[in-house]
């Protein structure tokens, strides 16, 4: 078997069973009183856990997926202390230029989009496009929420593992300012995304948000890892929530 066949079936065969696990354990929980809450947990562990053991067994492992976040997700396996707290101690103190680096990026592009977002936002709505911005309550809670129960587990499986499978497939073919754009790949895994996320909670309009995974997968492919596309998840998916108590 060529390594095209491979990272295919690789690809294909870890993204059905995401979506049986996801999907059937979103059905399990809703049909049992009091357990709704715990369908976004579930699915975030299944995402996350299934992307770090398919990211381990791929060629080239967590580096070439740009998954290890400025090395926060890179263990170190001599690390004796209890719980491996020097290395995690080490991996945060290395990871901030990275990750604030990365911030900026997320934020150029959000400064980019956001403002005419809002405009093509009120038209697509049918508002008047008056603004009085509204915060969500306990919007700190909602954006750890967004960045360990969303925008970390979707992004390290989707643009992490994901898309450097489907690179392998459909190699890029593209380059943008100089970065190489695999664009079949990025296609395809918002293809995925979104119907990952209707299998979840089958609602047509579910499928939309593989819109935003085109961005999420450019950004991913200009970067060289997922650190920005999460920022931007979060970003993206927090100003959406504003937006909808803010425009009239």
């Amino acid at each position: 078997m060529d390594g095209r066949n491979e990272a295919m079936l690789d690809a294909a065969r870890r993204f059905a069973m995401l979506c049986l696990g996801c999907a059937g354990a979103a059905v399990t929980l809703r049909a049992m009183p009091g357990f709704d809450a715990y369908v976004s947990l579930v699915v975030a562990g299944l995402l996350f856990f299934g992307a770090e053991r398919a990211i381990e067994q791929m060629p080239g492992g967590a580096e070439r997926a740009g998954t290890t976040l400025g090395g926060l997700f890179a263990a170190d396996p001599d690390d004796r202390s209890p719980f491996g707290v020097r290395s995690l101690v080490r991996s945060l103190v290395a990871s901030v230029v990275p990750a604030l680096r990365e911030l900026a990026v997320a934020g150029a592009v959000c400064a980019l989009l956001f403002p005419p977002f809002v405009y093509a936002y009120a038209v697509w709505f049918g508002l008047r496009g008056d603004v009085d911005w509204v915060w969500p309550e306990g919007l700190l809670q909602l954006a750890l929420t967004q960045v360990v129960l969303v925008a970390v587990p979707e992004e390290v499986f989707f643009r992490g593992f994901l898309q450097t499978r489907l690179t392998d497939v459909w190699p890029a073919r593209h380059r943008l300012r100089g970065v190489e754009v695999p664009v079949a790949a990025i296609v395809v895994q918002a293809l995925a995304f979104g119907l990952l996320h209707f299998l979840t909670e089958p609602r047509p309009e579910r499928l939309a948000v593989a819109f935003p995974a085109l961005l999420f997968g450019l950004v991913r492919a200009a970067r060289g890892g997922v650190g920005a596309a999460v920022a931007l998840h979060v970003a993206c998916n927090l100003f959406a929530e504003v937006l909808a108590l803010s425009v009239r």
